[in-house]
């Protein structure tokens, strides 16, 4: 009896160094991407998403969903619609982790099999519908909360590391087709052809303003105003003797 009590411990501690006990992943993994049932819209998409990998995992979903006759990824141009995304992932972790490993390494690891961690693995994602010239149509939001449960166990924390991630980017790309696919119906009102921008129209030519028509009676009533005669010339007064003897003795020489 009294050697079952280290063989337990030490077992335990093997446990909780090796994670061998597992792991479980609530949701997991989606089976199967969605797929449409009817028949491909006429319509070629157009996928510039932000992220390499959810970029390449959201444009291979909606080619197997079979929802548009054409999906392009990176095309802006050439498109009926263009399908722009962001991706953002975020990892948090069990806020009782520190307290526990302190207390694994305190008992000698054996008490680490006997707890467990809960972390979540997170994934935001927004999918906005535009027409090529930058007119928008509509938008979904989606967000997945991947949680991973395990023993204490750095090791057991790794491989949740590990399968976490992918499994919130393929769960939130589940829904984002899913939720293209329950809107198909407003998805085929589109009309790519008439939103085209229009030509803009040449400026009309400003007619000249016509001259203001003058009433007869005033044109009367100038004619019958007679101009003012001249006034006539002021005869000159005569000289007197001295004046003309003063004019003769400055022209004398």
């Amino acid at each position: 009896m009294k050697n079952l009590i280290p063989a337990a411990a030490a077992a335990l501690a093997c446990l909780s160094l090796t994670g061998c006990m597992g792991y479980t992943l609530t949701p997991e993994k989606p089976a199967a991407m969605p797929r449409a049932e009817a028949a491909p819209l006429p319509l070629t998409a157009g996928v510039i998403v932000e992220g390499d990998a959810f970029g390449a995992k959201l444009a291979s979903a909606l080619d197997g969903a079979r929802l548009f006759k054409e999906v392009r990824r990176g095309a802006a141009t050439g498109v009926d619609v263009v399908l722009r995304g962001r991706f953002k992932a975020e990892f948090v972790q069990d806020p009782l982790q520190a307290p526990k490993i302190i207390l694994c390494v305190f008992t000698g690891l054996w008490t680490g099999a006997l707890m467990s961690e809960t972390s979540h693995h997170l994934a935001d994602g927004a999918l906005m519908i535009a027409y090529p010239n930058g007119d928008a149509v509509k938008s979904y939001d989606q967000r997945v909360d991947v949680v991973a449960k395990s023993m204490v166990s750095m090791f057991a924390e790794q491989k949740t590391m590990a399968v976490g991630p992918p499994a919130a980017m393929e769960n939130l790309v589940a829904k984002l087709v899913q939720d293209l696919i329950d809107d198909r119906a407003f998805l085929a009102t589109l009309n790519p052809a008439g939103r085209r921008a229009a030509p803009r129209a040449a400026p009309e030519p400003v007619a000249a303003a016509e001259p203001a028509a003058v009433e007869p009676a005033a044109v009367e009533a100038v004619a019958a105003v007679e101009p003012a005669p001249a006034p006539a010339p002021a005869k000159p007064e005569p000289l007197t003797p001295a004046q003309e003897s003063e004019i003769d003795e400055q022209l004398l020489p």
